[in-house]
């Protein structure tokens, strides 16, 4: 199979994950356990597929591939730093109890800012790489 279809593959599956999240986990009748650990699941699948997917799928590092990893950091980092109404809003079942309810909020900004951060490094190597490439010049160009 060529790399550019199971990069589309990937990422189409990867996209449907967000979409079944959003449908089926982020609901009020699902306990805050379970959208806790569907939360980390994802968000290690996510992290783990995008970042292996050279070594694992065989697809080399498109820049769909970037694109997508960029924008998955983004997402975490971002939905990291909601408060805990905006979460709440968005449909995470925090505890009524306001010491638990606080945990849980932290363990959730815990795991979204780690994933976005676990993201990152490949990003920023994969835009140094091409950073270095013969075809940009930074500085005097050569004589």
């Amino acid at each position: 199979m060529k790399p550019i279809f199971k990069e589309f593959i990937l990422n189409f599956f990867l996209f449907y994950a967000f979409l079944a999240y959003a449908d089926y986990v982020l609901v009020p009748d699902v306990p805050f356990s379970s959208q806790c650990v569907a939360l980390c699941l994802m968000a290690f699948f996510i992290v783990d597929a995008y970042i292996n997917s050279v070594e694992r799928y065989g697809i080399k590092p498109l820049f769909c591939h970037h694109l997508c990893l960029g924008g998955a950091a983004v997402v975490l980092l971002t939905l990291g730093q909601f408060s805990m109404e905006e979460l709440g809003g968005i449909g995470f079942n925090f505890s009524e109890k306001e010491k638990y309810g606080y945990y849980q909020y932290l363990a959730i900004k815990s795991i979204l800012n780690l994933s976005g951060l676990f993201a990152l490094p490949s990003l920023i190597a994969f835009a140094r790489k091409k950073l270095k490439s013969p075809l940009v010049t930074v500085g005097k160009p050569k004589e």
